[in-house]
């Protein structure tokens, strides 16, 4: 099975020729929020030239050579943890394939790298499906960052060879005065994975005439316990990734409620599920018989539903 993430312009200027002239199938998972265009989301414009359009994906999908599927409403992160990374500076922003693909906060639409205040501070993030409650950064750390920066010269302040230092100091010390860290509630993370998956599926199925949405890949192959289990509430009958359910550290052992696809890192780094052909079987009835392959260090597995743990 060949599948391609994201919906870049090449998977219909470059792969879909291919599919055609060669008699091949694929599956793409798309970022439905970042479509331009999208309808129940607000229009931006970051990197919406570099992503296929509802007209492009419509032709490939009346088709049938492309099964479009959900990768997620924004394929965005979220903050996980009050330790700094980084700052936004004036010649690098933090990126993952492009700033498009790296919402840092949750919005509507979310808040990306390059529309940030210099200074403002960038902590330890991962994927909203991932394991972890988002941090609810403070206010005035952030301010006392940017307004340093600001007051002392803009995009001149990252000139000076301390101004890391200036800014760790100057959050270290907003930070102090927060006492403990603030984390979002249980009830609030459910509410946000739900309507995550809830939105990026209706807006699939309402561009695309007659279209089932019923399979998600994890964006940065990264997913939970919690997330597979809202997904299966929420009408999908697979997801891919590279999380292994059974392994996961914080939830222990439990039952799939899902059949899933891991994908792990191949020899030459690079992951299944972005272009490369799987040897699992994927059908619109979903996933139904567990099967392994290894070739060049690469593998790919589906656990049926309610596998043991």
């Amino acid at each position: 099975m060949l599948t391609f993430d994201d919906g870049h312009k090449s998977l219909k200027q470059s792969a879909f020729p291919l599919l055609k002239k060669y008699g091949l199938s694929a599956v793409a998972f798309i970022v439905p929020g970042l479509v331009p265009n999208s309808p129940g989301v607000k229009n931006w414009k970051p990197g919406q030239q570099a992503l296929c359009t509802w007209s492009e994906i419509g032709d490939m999908h009346r088709s049938g050579i492309v099964d479009f599927q959900s990768h997620s409403l924004y394929h965005h992160t979220i903050f996980v943890a009050p330790q700094i990374i980084e700052y936004i500076t004036p010649n690098r922003c933090p990126t993952f394939l492009q700033e498009w693909l790296f919402p840092v906060s949750e919005g509507d639409p979310p808040v990306f790298p390059d529309s940030l205040p210099l200074g403002t501070p960038l902590y330890e993030s991962d994927s909203r499906f991932a394991e972890y409650r988002r941090y609810q950064e403070s206010d005035e750390v952030r301010n006392a960052c940017t307004e340093l920066v600001a007051d002392e010269g803009g995009p001149d302040f990252f000139r000076q060879k301390q101004w890391k230092r200036k800014l760790d100091r100057v959050a270290s010390q907003a930070l102090k005065t927060l006492g403990r860290a603030d984390y979002e509630s249980a009830r609030d993370r459910a509410a946000a994975i739900r309507d995550n998956l809830r939105r990026s599926k209706a807006i699939i199925e309402q561009a695309l005439e007659g279209k089932r949405v019923r399979h998600f890949s994890f964006p940065w192959f990264s997913g939970s316990a919690l997330s597979s289990r809202i997904s299966a509430e929420e009408g999908f009958v697979s997801n891919f990734g590279g999380w292994t359910p059974p392994q996961s550290r914080l939830t222990g052992p439990w039952r799939s409620p899902i059949s899933w696809v891991v994908s792990t890192q191949s020899s030459s780094g690079g992951y299944l599920g972005k272009g490369v052909s799987h040897s699992v079987k994927f059908c619109e009835t979903g996933l139904r018989r567990s099967r392994y392959t290894e070739s060049s260090n690469q593998s790919s597995f589906s656990l049926d539903h309610n596998t043991p743990a």
